[in-house]
């Protein structure tokens, strides 16, 4: 079982001079929901937290937290869980939210009730020796009802493998993709970013998956800057991360739809095409400085809000 050290503070104390240069071994949880959750009223029932070696079991393990706190930004809090044995044991880890006109429901009564009523999201993960690991666990509104089994977790209304779903942060030195407003952090291979996009409302939610799993409508990245290329740097140029997207008549770089990024050498980019759109989630110019980072944009509506793009041509 892995232990909660909860929602608190932690003071300065005095430790052996063999351990002072060493991170802890520990998971930050940094918890939200985008359903109203600031009055009971309106049938926030509140979130438990579950976490322990197995998942299989739900029906009987008790909640290492359970909390009614939530703020007007949909922020729910950040939990600390450390390993109660081995520094590199695997954990699942299970958070539940009751939303419910019932007043009667509380969290724990969710898995009972196989979910009706709540939202779950389900983790499986490993500790790492010395390092702290920060996961987002973001329970929205399409996952309402929806509880998958205990292998899987729901993600952007449909269920995937909990291990899939995992966004601990990679290493600083790793090349990771921004997914969304909700800020989740893919990596730019196995589970990359499967990112929805609200045109009406100029939104964004991502959530991390495999490729194949991503909802036809999505727009999958799998990569955000050319940062995420730099391997491809060769005598066909420069690594880019190009869109792929269908054009509007008079304006090639205002799509109309949104469906990938890749990565791609700036000679096979203009082998397909003489102009294109890199994104620079970096804000630092393309292809070798060539081409200015600008915020994106589109008519009649921008197809990919809060991301940064430049307008790159074989001209440049």
């Amino acid at each position: 079982m892995s232990r909660a050290r909860g929602f608190c503070a932690f003071g300065l104390g005095l430790f052996l001079l063999t351990s002072a240069c060493r991170a802890p071994t520990e998971i930050r949880l940094e918890i939200r929901t985008n359903v109203p959750c600031t009055s009971k009223a309106k049938g926030w029932r509140g979130v438990a937290v579950y976490a322990g070696s197995s998942g299989a079991e739900e029906r009987g393990d008790a909640p290492v937290l359970v909390t009614h706190d939530c703020d007007a930004d949909g922020r729910i809090g950040s939990l600390v869980l450390v390993p109660s044995g081995d520094k590199d044991e695997a954990v699942r880890i299970r958070v539940v939210a009751g939303v419910s006109d019932d007043p009667r429901l509380s969290p724990e009564d969710c898995a009972a009730r196989d979910y009706a009523g709540c939202i779950v999201a389900r983790r499986a993960v490993k500790y790492v020796a010395h390092e702290s690991l920060e996961l987002d666990i973001d329970l929205t509104n399409d996952c309402f009802n929806l509880g998958c089994d205990p292998e899987h977790t729901c993600s952007v209304g449909g269920c995937v493998g909990v291990d899939e779903a995992a966004s601990a942060v990679p290493d600083a030195s790793a090349h990771t993709v921004h997914c969304g407003d909700n800020n989740a952090v893919c990596s730019t291979s196995g589970a990359v970013c499967c990112l929805s996009v609200d045109t009406e409302n100029q939104t964004t939610h991502g959530a991390c998956m495999q490729p194949k799993d991503c909802p036809p409508a999505n727009v999958v990245l799998n990569c955000d800057d050319d940062g995420d290329c730099d391997e491809l740097d060769s005598e066909l140029g420069p690594g880019m991360c190009i869109l792929s997207f269908t054009t509007l008549p008079d304006d090639y770089y205002k799509p109309q739809t949104i469906s990938s990024s890749q990565c791609l050498a700036a000679g096979h980019q203009f082998e397909r095409t003489n102009v294109g759109l890199a994104l620079c989630q970096s804000r630092q110019p393309c292809n070798n400085g060539k081409a200015r980072c600008i915020e994106s944009g589109g008519s009649p509506v921008n197809q990919l809000p809060g991301y940064f793009w430049c307008e790159v041509s074989n001209n440049q």
